[in-house]
């Protein structure tokens, strides 16, 4: 299939689509709406593992200026429940280290390099499992100001759609960012953890209100389509364990963008 321009996805691992087959995500159940309404669009998912929406733009811009991106492209972002204002990214400490260990003497390079080999073997990965589950979990007795911390939520995320909304005017994209569904908050949830993976783990009190908290903010971010309660409706589960999506969320909230890019307009 030959493709006049492309649907470009960013976004986090809701946006990539962990715990479910490639033709299970987001994207791709997009790709075949736009295959059964005879669009020529191609669609690329670069949604990427805790990305929220600095990275995404970082990445964007990288596109533009590979020239991966031409004009009249869409551009949608997923965002929302990665946010969380001005933060080091997810592997910004490992990043640090491995920087630190290249900029070194060859015969020093060892300080820096050996302890990662020693973490990465399987005997001190057990060991450090085994200790984990074996070490009661400690609660720090710091009083969080919730609510600074999403006034800069709020700022960073606004700051982020004009910057992006700027470029896209500027290079003649089209460009939309969605407001997604928060786990626990929308569709249809767990009523008990899985057993299994951590990630199963169903959100506690606290986090579930700071989750909260952070959705009340950001919808009201200007110049976004909110898109949260397009679960809310679902009969079936709407994830795969504590913050992904189900194969059926991701096929309602495809939809969704599909029909708000060219049916709304």
């Amino acid at each position: 299939m030959i493709c006049k321009n492309s649907v470009f996805f960013y976004g986090g691992s809701t946006t990539f689509g962990y715990n479910v087959t490639d033709f299970q995500t987001i994207p791709s159940f997009f790709g075949k709406k736009l295959i059964e309404s005879k669009k020529s669009l191609c669609v690329k998912n670069y949604g990427r593992g805790s990305y929220f929406s600095t990275q995404e733009n970082i990445l964007f811009m990288k596109h533009i200026l590979n020239k991966k991106i031409k004009e009249d492209d869409i551009i949608i972002f997923i965002n929302g429940v990665n946010e969380g204002g001005n933060r080091n990214s997810r592997n910004t400490e490992f990043l640090y280290i491995v920087n630190n260990a290249i900029n070194q003497k060859y015969w020093d390079m060892y300080k820096y390099t050996f302890p990662i080999f020693f973490n990465s073997l399987a005997i001190n990965q057990f060991i450090n499992v085994i200790k984990k589950n074996l070490t009661p979990p400690t609660r720090k007795l710091i009083q969080e100001n919730i609510f600074a911390e999403n006034e800069n939520l709020v700022s960073v995320f606004q700051n982020n759609i004009d910057i992006r909304n700027g470029i896209c005017e500027k290079k003649k994209l089209k460009c939309y960012t969605f407001l997604q569904p928060f786990g626990s908050i929308h569709g249809k949830y767990f009523d008990k953890p899985l057993k299994g993976s951590i990630e199963n783990r169903l959100l506690d009190v606290k986090e579930n209100f700071k989750l909260k908290k952070k959705y009340e903010d950001l919808k009201y971010t200007e110049n976004i389509f909110d898109i949260s309660s397009s679960l809310n409706n679902e009969k079936e589960l709407s994830y795969v364990d504590a913050v992904h999506y189900s194969p059926v969320a991701n096929l309602k909230i495809a939809s969704v963008i599909y029909k708000t890019i060219f049916e709304s307009f």
